[in-house]
């Protein structure tokens, strides 16, 4: 209930427990046996697994690896490895400590290797499908998430990053990892707060009126000084908040259904971002002059905002009763006050989830 307005179109990748359907062998979500390298389905991880989540703990985890090589053409030839790794924890405080609709969030994530080919290549893109802001093992969050009201308010506090998807978000934009993942590329460039793979103090309230309606808003300390390289977040100097230069300070309302009440799922946003941090200005000198024309230093300045509209919707299925089916989308991020790197940001796309009956899980996206 506390995840990020996606409408949960595809199998989840970030959040335990996948798309709420009803799986069969024929669906997008198939349960007939998958062709797995190796499988952790023993008997023993099972009765561990069972063992902990009957006590409340869950266990998360996952690794990456990819290595990719110029043999030809660009400005010089080599490869390149890049490593993407996280280990989390979740506590059920309900049957851990009798704390009713309170749970806690541990998620730890180290990055390793080249995320940018542009000393091979020349270009300035990301060409891999995981990379933050530099080399390093830290704490992605650190939470406690609690359910009021019967489920109808949340409150998340301590260590997190909205950039994550938690605003401006879809699960649909991590299928495609290299370009989009996992808010629109104007959300992550303009403003002050880092990559995802980052956490800063900060606290989230979600407020959901309706089973298919919300708002949201939070607020969270703007560190820039996160971006330096391995700033050893364990919990490293960055846990005061002597190194804060403002405040980020986004908020959503939206509307959201899922396989479960819709047949036919969509999501639609309407989001505006505050951020109070100082940066750089990307156009003019401290004189106000044109910093292409006449160089100079940067003039600094305080305060941007944004504003974001996000659809989605699947508008097509081959059984009006499964969960494949065609989805369109589209984002649009304006920026409405200060100078940012990108004025306006639009995004728009396709995907097919499940082209063919007898490959259930084979998607082909376009964005």
């Amino acid at each position: 209930m506390t995840d990020p307005s996606v409408p949960a179109y595809v199998p989840s990748i970030n959040t335990p427990g996948g798309v709420p359907s009803a799986p069969s062998a024929n669906s997008a979500h198939s349960t007939a046996p998958q062709p797995y390298l190796f499988s952790m389905h023993t008997q023993p991880v099972m009765s561990a697994g069972k063992y902990l989540s009957k006590n409340g703990v869950y266990i998360t985890g996952w690794n990456v690896s990819e290595y990719s090589g110029v043999p030809a053409g660009g400005i010089k030839h080599g490869s390149f490895f890049n490593n993407f790794a996280g280990i989390g924890l979740d506590l059920d405080m309900q049957r851990i400590a009798h704390i009713p609709g309170a749970k806690i969030h541990f998620l730890a994530d180290d990055v390793a290797g080249q995320g940018r080919a542009g000393g091979a290549t020349g270009s300035s893109w990301g060409f891999v499908s995981y990379y933050g802001n530099h080399n390093g093992f830290q704490v992605r969050e650190f939470t406690w998430d609690q359910a009021l009201f019967n489920n109808r308010l949340f409150i998340l506090a301590g260590r997190s990053m909205p950039k994550g998807g938690e605003f401006d978000g879809s699960e649909l934009y991590c299928m495609f990892p290299s370009f989009l993942c996992s808010v629109p590329t104007t959300l992550t460039v303009n403003g002050s707060m880092p990559s995802f793979v980052t956490s800063s103090w900060g606290t989230r309230f979600l407020y959901k009126p309706t089973e298919k309606t919300y708002i949201k808003t939070g607020i969270w300390e703007a560190e820039p000084w996160l971006k330096a390289s391995n700033h050893n977040s364990w919990p490293g100097p960055d846990w005061g908040f002597d190194k804060a230069e403002g405040e980020y300070i986004p908020t959503e309302a939206g509307y959201r259904t899922n396989f479960t009440n819709d047949l036919y799922p969509r999501a639609y946003d309407l989001g505006f971002v505050y951020d109070t941090a100082s940066y750089s200005d990307p156009l003019y000198n401290n004189h106000g002059q044109s910093r292409p024309l006449y160089g100079g230093t940067a003039m600094n300045r305080r305060g941007r905002t944004q504003l974001y509209l996000q659809a989605q919707q699947m508008i097509w299925k081959p059984d009006e009763q499964g969960t494949r089916g065609l989805i369109l989308f589209g984002a649009a991020n304006l920026m409405t006050s200060g100078n940012a790197a990108i004025k306006d940001g639009f995004v728009a796309g396709l995907f097919d989830w499940g082209p063919f009956a007898s490959r259930p899980r084979d998607y082909f996206g376009l964005v």
